[in-house]
């Protein structure tokens, strides 16, 4: 999502003359131009002042971009991208990543990404329209999905609740060294606490709906939060969860790894970290992450000087355990694979591909008349 370099080079260069300062900066007019065109007196002509910003794409008075930056995204040019959402947002990404700036933060391209996953799987937003939704029309909304690290759709959460239960499940998963990566498209965040929410509060019309612009940043902003969350708070280190753990997730669901060889693969040299809990008699189920935190850190202390293939032939403790995950596995694999026949993800996933593909490509073009702009310019100053 980010750019590798000091330039950013979606930057808008209209008024690059005008516009030589890192933050804040009026754009200066031609007085004489500026006259000439009073005295046309054409009612087509709109006077509006803009302002350079950080992102490198202008706003208006209001702090709203100019719609350039939505064509730059192919975004719908109806949706009104307010700074401070955008602020709010980089600060997130750059707790995330803190060799960040603002001048690497690829801004067409986040918004891209997060609008064509929202688009695809709510048919909602495929309209380039900024209408106002209300508390109803948003909880008929999907509420989220489940993806891989290639960003491919495999599950469609269509209500909340399900949605919740997708999240709690995973924290079992968890502990069994596996992922279920999840994206939540925070919907219940855009209608709870409206008034006092930063993020929603430029994109609330005087009935307290929210505009899909609104929701679509809201999307990206609470998803980044997430992100971070998990990685301040996760009782597992990165190291001990990777995209092997959502491989290994995916294989079980799709009925490619048996849920008693994954169980046995996962104890053949040492007591995996599910087991000892087991053993150890704690209920993952209501065991806060604080707790699940101070019990893995024994769990690395633990000496694995155990034979568990001796432990797992001989134990009726293993045995009960592994009958007892199975049942919970299979329970979840069943669910994970039970879609609403109108959710179409082969369709969906590739909607979301050739929306990729098709910025990427869009991107590049004016990457590189972007370039031959910045050289001309510079030549020129």
């Amino acid at each position: 999502m980010f750019v590798n370099s000091n330039v950013n080079p979606y930057q808008n260069f209209a008024n690059y003359p005008f516009a030589k300062t890192e933050h804040i900066e009026q754009k200066k007019e031609n007085t004489n131009v500026k006259n000439d065109l009073h005295e046309i007196k054409s009612p087509n002509l709109d006077y509006k002042t803009t302002y350079a910003s950080e992102f490198g794409f202008r706003i208006d008075e209001q702090g709203f971009f100019e719609k350039d930056l939505n064509k730059t995204a192919a975004i719908p040019l109806d949706y009104d991208i307010n700074i401070k959402s955008i602020r709010e947002i980089s600060k997130q990404l750059i707790k995330l990543d803190e060799n960040l700036n603002y001048n690497k933060i690829d801004l067409p391209r986040l918004l891209n990404t997060y609008h064509n996953t929202l688009k695809t799987i709510n048919t909602e937003f495929q309209n380039n329209n900024n209408d106002f939704l209300n508390k109803s029309q948003i909880l008929d909304l999907h509420q989220g999905y489940s993806y891989t690290y290639e960003g491919k759709i495999l599950k469609v959460y269509e209500s909340a609740k399900s949605l919740q239960g997708a999240k709690e499940a995973n924290k079992n998963l968890n502990t069994l060294m596996l992922d279920n990566k999840i994206g939540d498209f925070a919907f219940n965040a855009s209608i709870e606490n409206t008034a006092s929410n930063p993020i929603i509060k430029p994109y609330l019309n005087k009935q307290g709906q929210v505009s899909k612009s609104g929701l679509l940043l809201n999307y990206i902003y609470h998803d980044l939060k997430e992100q971070n969350h998990q990685k301040a708070n996760f009782f597992l280190s990165p190291i001990e969860l990777d995209m092997s753990s959502n491989v290994k997730f995916q294989k079980l669901m799709r009925g490619e790894l048996s849920v008693q060889d994954f169980l046995n693969e996962s104890n053949k040299e040492k007591m995996s970290f599910d087991l000892y809990l087991h053993i150890n008699g704690v209920n993952k189920n209501n065991t806060s992450e604080d707790k699940l935190s101070v019990f893995f850190q024994q769990y690395i202390n633990y000496q694995h000087s155990i034979n568990m293939q001796e432990f797992a032939n001989s134990s009726s403790i293993y045995s009960l355990y592994s009958e007892q995950t199975s049942k919970e596995l299979e329970a979840l694999k069943e669910e994970f694979n039970q879609n609403d026949s109108h959710i179409d993800l082969e369709k969906i996933n590739t909607q979301k591909e050739n929306l990729d593909t098709q910025f990427l490509e869009n991107r590049k073009r004016q990457a590189s008349i972007n370039k031959i702009l910045h050289s001309y310019l510079n030549a020129m100053a």
